[in-house]
C-alpha cells in the first residue's frame, strides 16, 4: 500500500532481539524494497535495556528483568536491490546516505513490476479473506485412489479442468480465479 500510495522512502525502526529474527534482519527490508521499488531503512538498536520488574517473554524461560541484546546491525536499501553495509551490532552509529529518488522511477520502468501486477483480483481475494465466513482453499497432492482413476476425488464426471495450471494433479478447483 506504501508503494502504491507514492512512497519512495519507508522506515522500518525495530528493537529486535538476537537469537529471535537475525537471521532474516539481511534480508527483510532489502526484499521489501525490491517488491516496492523504494529505498529501505532498516533500524535496528543496540544494547540491553534492563527492566525495574521481571517479566516473562513467552518462551517458557524463567522471568527475568531484561530485553536483549538488541543486535544493531542497521542498513538502508536501494529500491534495486543494492545495499549499504550494516552498522555495529554493538554500539550507536549513525549511517548517511545519498538517494537519488528517481531510481525509483527507473526500476518501476526497467523491471515492469506494476505492468503485471493484479491489484484488481488482489482487492478482491483480500476482501473475500477478510470475512468471517472465508474458508481458505486447501491444495493437496492427490491421493493413491486419485492417482489410479485419474479423477479427483469429488469431482463431477465431465467437468472441464483448466489447462493452462496444474490444478488437476493439485486437486484444486479453479474456476473462482478465472
Amino acid at each position: 500500500m506504501l508503494q502504491l500510495n507514492g512512497a519512495e522512502i519507508v522506515f522500518n525502526p525495530s528493537a529486535t532481539i538476537a537469537g529471535l529474527s537475525e537471521h532474516l534482519w539481511s534480508v527483510e527490508a532489502r526484499n521489501a524494497a525490491i517488491a516496492n521499488s523504494y529505498f529501505t531503512c532498516a533500524i535496528n538498536r543496540v544494547g540491553t535495556e534492563i527492566f525495574p520488574n521481571p517479566f516473562t517473554s513467552g518462551d517458557g524461560g524463567p522471568a527475568h528483568n531484561d530485553m536483549g541484546p538488541f543486535y544493531g546491525s542497521s542498513y538502508v536499501t536501494g529500491p534495486d536491490g543494492v545495499r549499504t553495509p550494516g552498522l555495529s551490532r554493538v554500539r550507536d552509529g549513525l549511517l548517511v546516505v545519498q538517494m537519488d529518488l528517481n531510481l525509483c522511477r527507473q526500476v518501476v520502468d526497467k523491471w515492469g513490476y506494476r505492468l503485471t501486477q493484479r491489484i484488481d483480483h488482489y482487492a478482491e481475494e483480500f476482501a473475500r479473506a477478510a470475512k468471517h465466513t472465508y474458508e481458505p482453499q486447501v491444495v493437496r497432492p492427490k491421493s493413491h485412489t486419485e492417482q489410479e482413476s485419474g479423477q479427483p476425488q469429488g469431482q463431477q464426471p465431465g467437468r472441464r479442468e483448466c489447462a493452462n495450471h496444474d490444478c488437476a494433479r493439485l486437486a484444486v478447483d479453479c474456476s473462482k480465479f478465472h
